[in-house]
């Protein structure tokens, strides 16, 4: 693990033959603050053995987490498909030694060869990073820095219980900076729970002059995880811990799935947005029809996910 980071599998070879349905059952006994995660995959190998192709869970197992159902599906293997590889993974960071203290289980593993998308989930999982960062995923490869509090015995900055996710602006030189953490949700599920809203709560420490912006940001999508539309809130420099809000109702026809993203942005050039942190805690979708903060003013913005964020604190709804 020191070299490289550590991967290992238990899997089955089978024969391409149409789409793929695998599951399985997965708990981990690793530390929260660990980097190790295990799930499972659906690898397509040519007549050499190497994978030209691959379907896996998009959000593993990690931490200490009881035993949870993940699913993967695979509609067909590409050309020159020979085998398919169906198993469990376990995978960690190089230089991780917390990954060596924990393990990683499998069971009731099963492969099915129909068309099946695996299941969403109605609600967050991990919605106050009380088994670390795990379950929130991050597009754009800026890992969140988790925040121990003094419950954990740290001194990081958590609204509640023992830990909570922070991620640092580290460079606008080149690019604007943009991070995020998000789920994904069924919008079936959302719709009969009767949710209304989704909410996460943030704080800052960006300086002044500084173009950073923290949100959170709702996007709904089509079967085939194409953006209909997005809504979203963010605020600059605010030290209090503001809970932000953003609304789930009324859905556009043709919402499949709802990806819900807490983020961090910066524009490029902005030198003193550099070194600011936002933090982010207790998220949830709740049925109460309460308002986003009264200091957030409608507006319209672009609708491209990373277009440049609006210089004020905001509340956009982009239908």
């Amino acid at each position: 693990m020191n070299a490289k980071p550590y991967f290992a599998d238990i899997h089955q070879l089978l024969k391409p033959a149409g789409p793929i349905y695998a599951s399985g059952w997965v708990k981990t006994t690793f530390p929260i603050a660990a980097s190790a995660k295990a799930g499972i995959m659906i690898e397509f190998l040519d007549s050499a053995g190497k994978m030209i192709g691959s379907s896996r869970q998009p959000i593993p197992v990690g931490g200490t987490t009881d035993w949870r159902l993940l699913e993967v599906f695979a509609s067909a293997a590409p050309t020159g498909t020979a085998k398919v590889r169906v198993g469990g993974f376990l995978w960690a960071a190089k230089n991780d030694a917390l990954s060596l203290q924990g393990k990683a289980y499998f069971d009731s593993m099963s492969v099915e060869r129909v068309v099946r998308r695996p299941d969403l989930p109605g609600d967050f999982l991990n919605p106050g990073f009380e088994t670390g960062l795990h379950d929130w995923l991050d597009q754009y490869g800026t890992s969140p820095v988790l925040q121990v509090g003094p419950a954990a015995g740290g001194t990081g900055i958590v609204r509640s219980g023992q830990y909570a996710a922070g991620k640092k602006i580290t460079s606008v030189s080149v690019q604007d900076f943009y991070s995020q953490g998000s789920q994904v949700f069924s919008a079936a599920k959302l719709k009969a729970a009767g949710k209304k809203w989704a909410v996460i709560h943030a704080r800052t420490t960006f300086k002044a002059g500084s173009s950073a912006r923290a949100g959170l940001q709702v996007q709904f999508l089509n079967s085939s995880n194409g953006i209909i539309s997005q809504r979203k809130v963010q605020i600059g420099d605010t030290k209090n811990w503001t809970p932000l809000f953003v609304s789930l109702n009324t859905m556009p026809a043709g919402t499949y799935a709802v990806r819900v993203m807490s983020y961090v942005y910066a524009a490029k050039g902005n030198t003193a947005s550099v070194g600011g942190w936002a933090y982010f805690d207790d998220a949830a979708t709740t049925t109460v029809k309460e308002a986003p903060p009264s200091a957030l003013v409608g507006t319209l913005d672009e609708p491209a996910p990373l277009a440049g964020m609006p210089g004020s604190d905001e509340f956009v709804e982009e239908e």
